[in-house]
């Protein structure tokens, strides 16, 4: 996640996450073996740093995970049938906000995500 309140707000519904903290920030070189043989998803808000920070991460991880996904806000928008454009910086804690999601729809969020390529 790209922040704090994403970060704990995913801890709440029952996701594993971590946060950097800014999209400048990479992952420190003595936590990279923490990543090692993991599936990753990069939350970042939808705005240019968020794009082009969570690319920067995507590039640091590769060759670490297993797989990396960056979530791609307007494809989810499309799939829900929400109106576009989608106002600048949203974020995790705006799609938890906008659908009341619950602890029980988090798992379809992630299932939605991962069976309907919603991630890029």
């Amino acid at each position: 996640m790209e922040g704090e309140k994403d970060c704990l707000n995913a801890l709440a519904k029952g996701l594993r996450t971590v946060t950097l903290r800014s999209t400048g920030a990479k992952v420190e070189d003595r936590y990279l073996n923490l990543f090692k043989y993991t599936n990753m998803t990069i939350c970042y808000d939808h705005d240019e740093a968020g794009a082009n920070g969570a690319r920067a991460v995507k590039q640091q991880l590769t060759g670490i995970c297993i797989n990396i996904e960056i979530i791609d806000w307007e494809r989810i928008f499309k799939k829900l049938g929400w109106p576009q454009p989608i106002k600048k910086g949203f974020d995790y804690t705006d799609y938890l906000i906008e659908t009341k999601l619950g602890k029980s729809e988090a798992s379809k969020f992630n299932k939605i995500l991962k069976k309907d390529n919603t991630l890029s």
